[in-house]
């Protein structure tokens, strides 16, 4: 027996035991103020069974892994409260804040539900989809904002806002319009009025009711509209017009 010790309820061990097959224990305790150590030399496995004797949870580690066999997962805090919980149904982290820190971020390949998206403090957030389209949707409404900052959306190809039933409304005193192309009115021997159209990269407008006034100048400029919905300029007193190519 050696340092072994039987007292009522149990028995005490002095120094290390070793087990040579299988340890069936209601209860393992360390003596107090003493830290208790398990040690397998391949792998060690923690098992529990119902009343009929089948095996329900088992937490099997080895040298490369550890895993856990188990219908939920659930790990609380010292006062109780739920920090994180895995089921086949659903996984929930009842943190405050779910920070992840990896270089490559959070990748999602279904969807993903949250009241609300936050970056660090004093760092950007970055929404991306790096090979398909990134959507954002709500039942109700969906708000960007910037406190201190820029909001700044870039697309590769067409960038449409569309209201199916209600309006898109612009509620700043200046909208500026950078690179709008100007169409002015020439007059053909015959003549007809000919609308030129030429590309003017440097005009930098802002709408002030019907007619806009241009940031590198003075002069004030008519914005026309072409029935593709497309933008121009046009002197005050020309045309509103022109040729069919452009308004493609």
């Amino acid at each position: 027996m050696g340092g072994l010790q039987i007292i009522k309820g149990g028995m005490i061990a002095n120094g290390d035991l070793h087990v040579m097959d299988t340890l069936v224990a209601a209860r393992i305790l360390s003596r107090p103020h003493t830290p208790i150590r398990i040690l397998a030399a391949n792998n060690f496995s923690i098992a529990s069974t119902d009343s009929e004797g089948r095996v329900t949870n088992t937490i099997f580690m080895n040298t490369e892994a550890m895993e856990c066999t188990s219908g939920r997962l659930v790990i609380r805090d010292k006062s109780g409260r739920l920090l994180f919980s895995a089921s086949r149904e659903e996984v929930l982290v009842g943190a405050r804040t779910l920070s992840v820190s990896g270089e490559g971020g959070a990748v999602f390949s279904g969807s993903v539900q949250t009241s609300h998206v936050t970056a660090p403090i004093s760092e950007s957030l970055l929404l991306e989809s790096m090979t398909r389209s990134l959507e954002v949707t709500a039942p109700q409404s969906v708000a960007l904002e910037s406190r201190a900052g820029n909001i700044s959306a870039t697309s590769l190809r067409d960038f449409t806002l569309q209201s199916t039933g209600g309006m898109i409304r612009f509620d700043t005193p200046n909208i500026f319009v950078r690179g709008l192309r100007t169409s002015t009115t020439q007059t053909t021997d015959a003549g007809a009025a000919f609308p030129e159209v030429y590309q003017a990269s440097q005009v930098l407008c802002f709408f002030n009711s019907y007619f806009i006034l241009s940031a590198t100048s003075d002069e004030i400029c008519r914005v026309c509209v072409c029935s593709s919905g497309r933008l121009f300029l046009a002197k005050p007193g020309g045309v509103c017009a022109a040729d069919h190519n452009f308004c493609k």
